[in-house]
């Protein structure tokens, strides 16, 4: 008789990351009915947990595509195009991003189909101080390049493997416009102020800090659903980069900790 495997791949893990799993779903809804009360300080809490809870989602997605999480496979697949939709980064398939992001592991490189310094230094001068001065202003600008992108590959390439996305592509578009269209209705200033949650997660989205060597460690889930990389040293980060990274690495940490190693 075949012994079927518990849900968790490590025993230990059940709680954490029931918890942290928890945390990023009602993190979100809570978050998000926060953006809507006629009150600043709800709603700047609002905007925060909700930034946080893609934070954690975010993570989520690395883990899951490690299969840390889950003993089933699919399980993690379900999982990681779930937490997907809240981070954002739908419009990739879950597969994809997990075979990329091995190869990330194996080949000791960042696999790309977008080269995004390329892309800008073949743009025009205007355009390329607008960027910079975007991204001084935290408005993750280079993401929303990449972002766009992912949306518009399937329909401008010639690969037929992106090609064969472009229903799938064009559903979660409508879906995630339609969503975002109720939102404004209801309230543009809650639309806005997802915009800046989101934003958030794009700048702190945090792997790791290296407590030993000096070095900080960023990750970011871009359009492609891509876990990027990012090695700075401690003295060429800001105080409140610093910060960040170092609460929502201990934050995340302390949830998911040992029983979800990151790869």
């Amino acid at each position: 008789m075949k012994t079927r495997k518990p849900l968790f791949r490590y025993a230990d893990g059940r709680v954490p990351n029931t918890l942290a799993m928890t945390y990023a779903l009602l993190g979100y809804i809570a978050g998000l009915a926060l953006l809507f009360p006629a009150n600043g300080w709800l709603n700047a809490l609002g905007t925060l947990l909700l930034g946080h809870a893609m934070i954690i989602a975010a993570y989520l997605i690395h883990e899951f595509a490690h299969g840390t999480i889950f003993s089933v496979p699919k399980h993690n697949q379900w999982a990681g195009n779930a937490c997907s939709w809240l981070a954002g980064s739908c419009y990739a398939d879950f597969q994809d991003l997990r075979k990329k992001h091995m190869r990330h592991h194996v080949d000791r490189a960042d696999v790309i189909t977008f080269d995004s310094k390329a892309f800008l230094k073949a743009r025009p001068l205007w355009f390329q101080k607008l960027v910079v001065a975007l991204e001084w202003a935290y408005v993750p600008a280079v993401e929303l390049i990449m972002h766009g992108y992912v949306i518009v590959l399937p329909f401008v390439t010639r690969n037929e493997k992106h090609r064969a996305r472009r229903d799938k592509v064009a559903q979660i578009m409508l879906i995630r416009a339609l969503l975002f269209g109720l939102l404004g209705w209801f309230s543009l200033k809650a639309l806005v102020l997802y915009a800046v949650a989101w934003m958030l997660m794009a700048h702190w989205a945090v792997d790791l800090v290296d407590e030993s060597g000096g070095w900080v460690l960023y990750f970011t889930v871009d359009g492609f659903g891509r876990m990027w990389f990012y090695h700075m040293r401690r003295d060429e980060v800001t105080a409140l980069e610093l910060l960040l990274v170092t609460a929502s690495t201990a934050f995340a940490g302390g949830l998911m900790g040992p029983w979800a190693p990151a790869g």
